[in-house]
Parts: structure tokens; sequence; C-alpha cells
């Protein structure tokens, strides 16, 4: 989307006299533009992370102006701008309207990626290694966060405890029967702790079992 490109990479116009004094004013025609790097490149899952950057990128270029409805600068700069405007934005004709159909649209989407999350959330089970698994828990957690879902600290605990295997049973009911509540990172250190547990007693069942077995002789006739 060139709208969103046009945040990054951007050279700065604004000339010392008007860096010096903000009461010079520039041409109308004078081009402005902020030379912030932005971390975050909008996509379908970080809106709100990079409205919060993008924010704060414009309002310290103070170009805040050209997103209020009330203060609308000229439709386009040059001809060749307007040759260049984008289909998706084809019925906007003001930067105010370009950054209300960007909210629309993005506040859409995320409300439409909310169920599709929460169903991934509560179907994730550990199947490898139990850091992978905190990791998939953790990252889907941070999705839903980031389109305005945060799940709560016995939320995110929940889901962990879904999706791990019998052997983690008991240890789920331990935690689940006490009455102080525990934090993810509490959970998570607990978690890290059986499952070195588990490994060491079934590596103890492996060595017992072999130490037991009969060993078998052939016996040779005279």
């Amino acid at each position: 989307m060139e709208f969103t490109k046009s945040f990054n990479g951007a050279a700065t116009s604004l000339n010392t006299a008007q860096l010096q004094n903000p009461q010079v004013s520039l041409p109308k025609s004078y081009p402005v533009t902020f030379t912030h790097s932005l971390s975050i490149k909008l996509d379908e899952h970080n809106f709100l992370p990079w409205l919060h950057q993008v924010h704060a990128s414009i309002k310290g270029s103070r170009l805040h102006k050209f997103l209020d409805s009330t203060q609308i600068p000229h439709k386009f700069l040059t001809r060749d701008d307007e040759q260049k405007k984008i289909n998706c934005m084809i019925t906007c004709d003001t930067t105010p309207q370009i950054w209300e159909a960007l909210h629309e649209y993005y506040i859409a989407l995320n409300a439409a990626n909310i169920s599709p999350y929460k169903i991934q959330l509560r179907n994730t089970k550990m199947l490898g290694s139990l850091n992978d698994y905190l990791l998939k828990i953790k990252n889907i957690v941070d999705l839903l966060a980031t389109i305005g879902h945060k799940q709560t600290a016995q939320d995110h605990i929940e889901a962990i405890f879904n999706g791990l295997p019998p052997e983690y049973d008991v240890f789920v009911t331990s935690v689940t029967t006490r009455k102080d509540a525990y934090s993810v990172a509490e959970i998570e250190a607990l978690l890290m702790a059986q499952s070195a547990r588990i490994d060491k007693n079934a590596k103890n069942l492996d060595i017992s079992k072999g130490e037991r077995s009969p060993i078998s002789h052939k016996t040779s006739r005279p």
C-alpha cells in the first residue's frame, strides 16, 4: 500500500529557518516529509502497534495537522501525485479521509481475526518440546493483543494447560486448586522444571527395565 510506504525512508524537506523558527511559514507547494524509519511495517496483523508508532512520528514531525478534517490541504501537490492515486483510496479526496479509511478497514479486519485466533489458541497442542509449545501459545496471545483483544494472565495460563499431554495432569490439578494465583512467567518456570522431572523419570524407568531384563545364554551340548 503506497500510503503506508510513504511513511518510510522519506527525506526531510524542512529548511534551516523552519527548524530554528517554527513561526516561519513554508510555501504552499513546499513538500514536508519526515525521516523516521518505522520498525513496524503495516500488515493485516499489527495495525494497533503500527498506529501507535505512526502517531508518534507524525506528531514529532509536526504533520498531525494534515490529519485534521478542519484543516484540509490541497488535494494533490502535483499532477504526478494525482495520477498515482491508489485504487483502494479512489473515493478519498483528502488526507483525513484516507486516514479514516485506513482506520475503518483495519478495525474491521481486526474484528474478523479475533475468532480465528481464539480458535487457534484453543486448538494448539503440545506435540514437540515444551519450550516450542509455550512459544506458540505466547505468539497467538501476542497476536490477539495487537488487534486489541488482550488476554488476561488467567486466559493465557488456561490456554497453556489446555494443550498439555496427560503426564502433566497432576501438575495442572495442583496448580488449579491453589488459592493464590500464579503469573504466566511462574507457570512457565514451574512447567519447565516439571518437564525436566518427567524426562528424568522416563530415563530412569528405561534404565531400570534394562537392568531387569534376563540375559539368555546359549548352552552347548558336549
